[in-house]
């Protein structure tokens, strides 16, 4: 891109869409947000378990579905996607891992639990709804206490599978290093710090698979067929001891959190636990090349590049942009504090904290000037 043609956010939102006090309704904690074509922006609130839809100008339209147990109702909320014919999927994720589908107009369609036929595929993490119907799914690697001493670190593979519209599976797509965990004292074990992953991004045409190990994407055509390798200088930031003091009490924070009523536990699991992994793990020398892959609906590439920890208080999070056939295009910086959730031809939808961490949900116009002369 030149400045002349480089593409560009509108400096303010089209549309913000804030908690209401006086109705209660409004993001309390955002899951996901999507906007459909008839402009109507959904958004999934995990605090308030349901979704809102909302008008252009952000003002409430109505509540889809809500907390509870019957049908089209939720124990959970992890995703929420736009498909085909402007249908809502949700999946709960937690014990139940169950998808439930909506039509256009918000009625519930049907749900059916998010676990594949066999022992290999049977636990499962949805990575994304298909222009066909389908659903690519990946395989999880359910982590298992091992013998003491262990001191060892592991990264196994993830199967990469497609299941059709009737939850049946359709293809396998191949094996993918999946995150990195070490396996403690103790039979303590975790993600490592900080761990590399494979991401993967689905357009109607083609779809992505990129470890964030390595500055490069691979494309692959609807049969699994490798189309080409994109790839570009590093742009990876060394992890500095700060960075690894600060996660390692995000982790014991969270520890404290769980069992706040049970102090006996506490201790064990911080101080008999937790405290001697850190002090056996290895630390990675740098941040993954890159944090999640993004196809808009013309199957350009979007590259959300990685942001430290703790730096999205300083620092706007950015992405490279890539058109259907490999070549960089540029890079487009998104606002302070906002997280993109749904890119569309001409707007962003994301989540965005203030400095109180008060969410609201942005869209804002993405402006493509033309290159032909």
């Amino acid at each position: 891109w030149t400045p002349q043609f480089s593409w560009r956010l509108a400096p303010t939102p089209d549309a913000v869409i804030a908690f209401d006090e006086a109705t209660g309704s409004g993001p309390a904690d955002v899951v996901d947000a999507v906007r459909l074509g008839s402009g109507l922006i959904v958004v999934a609130s995990a605090r308030a378990m349901r979704l809102e839809a909302y008008d252009a100008y952000g003002r409430l339209v109505r509540v889809v579905r809500r907390r509870g147990k019957g049908p089209g109702e939720f124990s959970g909320m992890r995703h929420l996607w736009r498909t085909p014919g402007d249908s809502l999927l949700v999946f709960e994720g937690g014990r139940t891992r169950q998808f439930v589908l909506f039509d256009s107009a918000g009625h519930f369609a049907r749900s059916w639990a998010a676990f594949g036929v066999d022992s290999s595929t049977h636990y499962l993490i949805p990575v994304a709804p298909l222009a066909d119907g389908g659903l690519a799914m990946r395989t999880m690697n359910v982590i298992t206490p091992a013998p003491a001493p262990a001191l060892v670190v592991e990264r196994p593979f993830t199967n990469l599978v497609v299941f059709d519209g009737t939850w049946r599976l359709a293809r396998r797509l191949g094996q993918f290093p999946d995150t990195k965990r070490f396996r403690g004292p103790d039979a303590m074990l975790g993600e490592l710090f900080f761990s590399t992953d494979t991401r993967f991004a689905f357009g109607a045409t083609v779809w992505y698979a990129g470890d964030s190990e390595h500055s490069e994407v691979r494309t692959y055509d609807t049969t699994g067929a490798l189309v080409r390798i994109v790839r570009w200088p590093s742009m990876s930031a060394a992890v500095k001891p700060g960075h690894i003091a600060a996660e390692q009490e995000r982790l014991i924070a969270d520890r404290r959190a769980l069992f706040s009523n049970m102090p006996q536990l506490q201790r064990r699991f911080i101080d008999g636990g937790l405290r001697p992994m850190f002090q056996r793990m290895p630390y990675p020398a740098r941040f993954p090349e890159y944090a999640d892959l993004v196809v808009d609906p013309a199957e350009h590439l979007w590259v959300l590049e990685y942001t430290s920890p703790g730096a999205m208080e300083h620092e706007a999070l950015k992405a490279l942009v890539f058109d259907p056939t490999g070549r960089w295009l540029g890079r487009i910086q998104f606002p302070m504090r906002f997280r993109p959730l749904d890119i569309g031809r001409d707007y962003v939808l994301g989540a965005r904290s203030d400095e109180f961490d008060v969410p609201r949900v942005e869209l804002y116009r993405l402006t493509k000037p033309s290159s032909r002369r």
